[in-house]
């Protein structure tokens, strides 16, 4: 029986965060977008507006869904804010302290069921790294972000196909 992904977290709203937020909400998954400050939520959810915009200048989606895509957009600097979350997915910094500090706030809070991805970048890939952020009741893995671009376009298609998500 297949996990329905209605609710996603994102960790980091950078480039790459706010870039999976974006797609994410674009396709219908209510997004939780968290960061260390306001200050760095602002400008991802600013970034995401402005990405959203020019796909409507271009044609490519609709003022409406623009609009639609952003209500289901929340922002937060509370790690433990994540409990109701299907997925989260980690696109912080690649600091190792900060990423253990992410994982210990946010493993204990997740719902039974709920899935975290490893974003692969160095810290991931050190030994003993990933047993030691996660439990065996949290399921993990990673993504390869080595191609930022086509994640996106992959993932959601993954999710998509899955049924974990609605195409749109």
């Amino acid at each position: 029986m297949a996990h329905e992904i209605k609710s996603i977290g994102v960790v980091g709203a950078g480039q790459m965060g706010s870039g999976i937020a974006h797609v994410a909400a674009l396709h219908g998954g209510n997004v939780l977008l968290a960061d260390l400050s306001e200050e760095r939520l602002n400008a991802g959810l600013a970034t995401i507006g402005n990405n959203l915009a020019r796909q409507v200048a271009s044609g490519r989606i609709t003022e409406e869904a623009k609009k639609e895509a952003l209500g289901r957009i929340k922002a937060t600097t509370d790690y433990t804010a994540f409990g109701d979350s299907d997925l989260v997915i980690e696109s912080a910094t690649e600091s190792e302290a900060v990423k253990r500090t992410i994982y210990g706030a946010i493993c204990p809070v997740l719902k039974p069921g709920a899935m975290i991805a490893l974003v692969a970048g160095i810290v991931p890939c050190r030994p003993g790294f990933i047993g030691t952020v996660t439990t065996a009741q949290v399921p993990q893995f990673w993504m390869d972000m080595y191609n930022y671009a086509w994640f996106i376009s992959f993932g959601v298609s993954f999710l998509v196909y899955l049924g974990l998500m609605k195409a749109g």
